[in-house]
């Protein structure tokens, strides 16, 4: 997987779009408006040409990813009902695989 970046206002963002399938990606973020932001344009594109997507998050992180996604259409609303957008929580997640 290559994964290009590019400079940011606040921190380096990954070039997301440039991940292969299958893959992953990391991202630091100085501030939560930066994470949702980027967070929001790469599940957003994902949920909105009908693929699934997986959030571990915290409480505050999911909503806000969700705030931020409801704010441009009613698509995740779809995605949600079909099983294509799921929303977990982080401690919760972990705390069944992490020994």
């Amino acid at each position: 997987m290559r994964i290009e970046a590019e400079s940011g206002a606040t921190a380096r963002s990954a070039r997301w779009e440039f991940a292969g399938a299958p893959s992953h990606a990391v991202q630091f973020y100085r501030d939560e408006s930066f994470l949702l932001e980027r967070l929001g344009q790469f599940i957003g594109s994902a949920v909105l040409a009908g693929n699934s997507a997986i959030i571990i998050a915290t409480q505050p992180q999911r909503d806000g990813l969700h705030t931020h996604l409801m704010s441009r259409g009613r698509y995740l609303t779809v995605a949600e009902k079909e099983g294509r957008y799921v929303a977990l929580d982080a401690a919760e997640t972990l705390a069944k695989f992490v020994v």
